[in-house]
């Protein structure tokens, strides 16, 4: 019975996990439960079988059973499993760009004009994306996760990228300038 109890906890402290970060930690929580209360499952249908074997009164194990439907929805996991995979394949190379790298890197190309306008235009593409895409809260079953963190530091990234693309290329336009500048006043000098 403490270990009834003890998984009682655990079913009933699922639902405080409401970020999508920590999805392995949920899901390994789960087949632990999932595996416990299958073994528990099996364990009193093995004594019971015996209890008529031997002409005892068998036991009853509704505590179990009610434990075991308490936690079916939340065995409904696949769904949440899912839409992390989802997410990932669509924003995970974004949420883990170095703007500032980027920016640099970028810039370091000496791209064209048509080059930043096409950057530009991903990048507030992919801001549109998130805020489409994602909601403040996603609703999965048993789960309820908490994204609006997850989304407003995706929408400050592409926001930091769109201001410092252009101010970096500009830059970067600058110092050519003058160096042409320096370059022709040379020229002239001569």
């Amino acid at each position: 019975n403490a270990d009834l109890e003890d998984m009682r906890g655990l079913i009933s402290d699922l639902h405080a996990y409401d970020d999508l970060s920590k999805v392995e930690e949920v899901e390994v929580q789960m087949k632990k439960i999932d595996l416990q209360l299958k073994g528990y499952d099996q364990k009193a249908k093995v004594f019971n079988s015996r209890e008529k074997i031997f002409g005892n009164p068998v036991t009853d194990y509704s505590d179990l059973s009610t434990l075991i439907k308490t936690f079916e929805p939340y065995d409904a996991f696949e769904p949440l499993n899912q839409y992390r995979e989802a997410f990932w394949q669509k924003f995970g190379a974004f949420v883990e760009l170095d703007v500032d790298a980027f920016v640099k890197a970028f810039a370091d190309r000496d791209p064209s004009v048509a080059a930043l306008d096409q950057e530009m235009s991903k990048y507030t593409e992919l801001r549109n994306d998130i805020m489409e895409y994602m909601p403040a809260q996603l609703n999965l079953g048993m789960f309820l996760v908490d994204m609006a963190r997850l989304k407003f530091q995706l929408q400050a990234k592409c926001d930091d990228v769109l201001n410092k693309l252009p101010k970096h290329f500009l830059n970067k336009a600058r110092e050519q300038h003058v160096t042409i500048l320096g370059k022709y006043k040379k020229v002239q000098d001569r």
